[in-house]
């Protein structure tokens, strides 16, 4: 990551660009939590925002397979101005947590009514009209390209 990042020409590029860069990096070649987080804020936010959007769009959930990313994911939705859904993360993320507190791996996890209704309102789910990765362009061009122009 740091040879891209070094290599990356971000004057001559759109944020969008520079978004598709750092997710085919990443997908080729997958890196811990504790690794992402030694990268720049902008990195890991697109990393968090790519995961939270996968697994919503394939399992309809994140804290199953991603429970320990989730308040990563809560940032970089705040980082983005997607306060709202940021919100309704920390609340499923609240919910679940007291729910299963204390349960190890081999015991069934407990699930409510109160996050499926929760998951419901988040914008993928809703019908907003803003995506995630339009708020996620906005806040590459306000954060890295301004700064570099």
């Amino acid at each position: 990551m740091e040879e891209l990042l070094k290599n990356l020409k971000i004057e001559k590029m759109n944020a969008n660009e520079i978004i598709e860069e750092i997710m085919a990096f990443y997908g080729e070649n997958r890196m811990t939590t504790a690794e992402i987080l030694t990268y720049p804020q902008f990195v890991q936010d697109i990393y968090f925002l790519d995961i939270l959007e996968f697994s919503l769009v394939l399992d309809g959930d994140v804290l199953v397979n991603h429970y320990a990313a989730v308040p990563h994911m809560i940032t970089a939705l705040h980082n983005i101005s997607a306060s709202h859904d940021a919100e309704i993360l920390q609340k499923i993320y609240d919910e679940y947590t007291a729910l299963n507190h204390g349960k190890d791996n081999t015991q069934e996890e407990i699930w409510s009514d109160t996050i499926d209704e929760l998951y419901e309102e988040m914008w993928i789910f809703s019908g907003v009209e803003t995506t995630i990765g339009e708020l996620l362009e906005k806040y590459i061009e306000r954060e890295i390209l301004e700064k570099e122009g």
